[in-house]
């Protein structure tokens, strides 16, 4: 193992052939390293390791399998590459790596620690190679700066650039966040085989337009399609009972939602948030609630047609909307503020 340099150290510095890790703190402050190379034998890079190594632009990480907390945090890398024995990418690992624009991720990481990525401002793409192990890549709860998409624009599947995205068959949960703020896809097409779209898949995605739902879907979580400003139109499948929390808050192209008769809830509300565009909507016969502000600011909002199930319209769910507005006549728990 490396256990310690000089922080003085300067340069070019090469690791002996042999050694298996590079341990924690073990370049910490060192800030006139230029370049590291380590050996293929390294496998294990220790919580921050090269934290603030501000000179460190170029570093071969071919043998590493796990990568610490911080580990290159406040470098100035302008790319990295994850190989594939990586599995885990620790908290904050490459945090305040404002040089860095290119990602290259490996098949085998399975999850990303929380603010991985966080002002990783010069991040622009995105590369990865087998799209099914991105979709099962667990992101954490502050997704916002752990998927590199909260900065970077462009995915490169096998070096092309996606814009036209399809799911491949085999997949049967895309993990949360995974496509967040991805701005240059258009056009999306899900494999049959994906039972479960989870929380914020879509989210902010502005230029996408189009999307197909496969046939077989059964959960949507919630705020799938949040933000995406230029959907115009969407079918939910029939194996969807409940449309989840903010599922198209902030929509402000949505004009058409087909919802299946088999939906019976909009849990959490929120779920047309602020869709400007919306005119008309026909709820199922099935469904027995609306959740709060379900309709909120929904301006252009004409008619809506409430099937007769519905027993429950929560506070403030038609806020904010013009137009005219059809209920039906047996709901029996209407609260205030609709």
């Amino acid at each position: 193992w490396l256990i310690k340099v000089n922080p003085d150290t300067t340069g070019d510095f090469k690791l002996r052939e042999g050694t298996i890790g590079v341990a924690d703190y073990a370049f910490a402050g060192c800030g006139g390293a230029a370049t590291i190379n380590i050996p293929s034998t390294i496998s294990v890079v220790g919580n921050c390791a090269f934290l603030d190594c501000k000179s460190l632009a170029y570093i071969d990480l071919s043998g590493v399998t796990a990568l610490g907390e911080r580990a290159f945090a406040g470098t100035a890398l302008s790319s990295i590459l994850i190989n594939d024995g990586v599995e885990t990418i620790g908290k904050e690992a490459f945090a305040y790596c404002e040089m860095l624009s290119d990602v290259i991720v490996g098949i085998n990481v399975r999850s990303i620690g929380d603010y991985a990525f966080k002002d990783c401002s010069g991040l622009t793409s995105v590369h990865i190679t087998d799209l099914a192990a991105w979709c099962g890549i667990s992101f954490s709860d502050y997704y916002y700066y752990t998927n590199p998409f909260y900065y970077a624009d462009d995915l490169y599947l096998n070096g092309k650039l996606i814009t036209d995205l399809v799911i491949p068959d085999g997949v049967t949960t895309i993990k949360a966040y995974a496509f967040y703020k991805c701005a240059k896809l258009t056009k999306v097409t899900v494999a049959d085989s994906v039972t479960t779209i989870e929380s914020g898949v879509f989210s902010g995605c502005k230029s996408l337009t189009d999307i197909k739902l496969p046939a077989n879907l059964t959960t949507l979580k919630n705020g799938v399609f949040m933000d995406c400003t230029s959907l115009k139109s969407i079918v939910i499948p029939v194996g969807v009972t409940v449309l989840d929390k903010g599922m198209f808050n902030a929509c402000l192209s949505l004009e058409s939602v087909t919802l299946p008769e088999t939906m019976t809830s909009m849990l959490g509300g929120f779920s047309f948030y602020h869709c400007t565009s919306l005119k008309t909507i026909i709820l199922p016969d099935s469904m027995t609630n609306i959740g709060a502000a379900t309709f909120q600011g929904c301006g252009a909002l004409e008619s809506i047609v409430v099937g007769i199930a519905v027993k429950t319209i929560a506070g403030s769910a038609f806020a904010e909307c013009g137009g005219m507005l059809y209920l039906c006549k047996n709901i029996i728990d209407m609260e205030e503020k609709l």
